[in-house]
């Protein structure tokens, strides 16, 4: 009896490593490859996640397979923690300045040198830049004194206890961010902010 089970075992675990190979290589072969996505982070205040990822999925196209949202509360004690695991993989992020400044080490050391030329030219518009040394690291999104900025009916930025102005930085390792860096590919990341900014 103790033989028989011990072959059901065998069994049982090859069918589950049979079902675990056959599901990754699916994926894999599935999933939009990092070219064909957009990855960004929001840490604000409050976000209306359902409507505005409904939003983004409508703005796929041929050359953008999926656009992925992800948002964390700035006043979180785990933040920077969350932020910190998501930066790595993100094409873009939109912080608020305060924390910015506060943690320039966490967003700074991995953004990329913004090409000011470059930027308005593609966006039509004369952006405002926060430079640090000297060299334009991010761009605003959203000014608290106007109430005025990109997303600002899907994403809570300010309220009466927090205040600040929030801008975007790249990743300055993206493979979708234009000219901005020498290994990128496409600039599916711009399409992808140009959207936010007519939503």
């Amino acid at each position: 009896m103790t033989k028989v089970l011990s072959k059901w075992y065998i069994h049982i675990s090859l069918l589950l490593v049979a079902t675990i190979t056959f599901c990754v290589s699916v994926n894999m072969k599935t999933a939009p490859k990092e070219d064909e996505r957009v990855s960004f982070f929001v840490g604000a205040i409050d976000t209306k996640k359902d409507d505005l990822e409904a939003k983004l999925d409508s703005k796929c196209d041929e050359d953008i397979l999926a656009i992925y949202y992800h948002f964390h509360n700035i006043y979180a004690s785990n933040f920077t923690f969350i932020y910190s695991s998501f930066r790595e993989n993100c094409d873009f992020f939109i912080l608020p300045l305060n924390y910015v400044n506060d943690y320039k080490g966490a967003t700074i050391n991995y953004s990329a040198n913004l090409d000011i030329e470059y930027l308005n030219d593609y966006f039509d518009t004369k952006l405002e830049y926060c430079l640090y040394n000297g060299v334009a690291k991010g761009f605003k999104v959203y000014d608290h004194f106007k109430d005025e900025g990109i997303l600002k009916d899907y994403i809570t930025y300010s309220n009466d206890d927090y205040k600040s102005d929030y801008y975007l930085f790249f990743q300055f390792k993206s493979i979708n961010i234009g000219e901005m860096n020498s290994v990128s590919k496409t600039n599916n990341a711009l399409k992808v902010i140009k959207e936010l900014m007519e939503l």
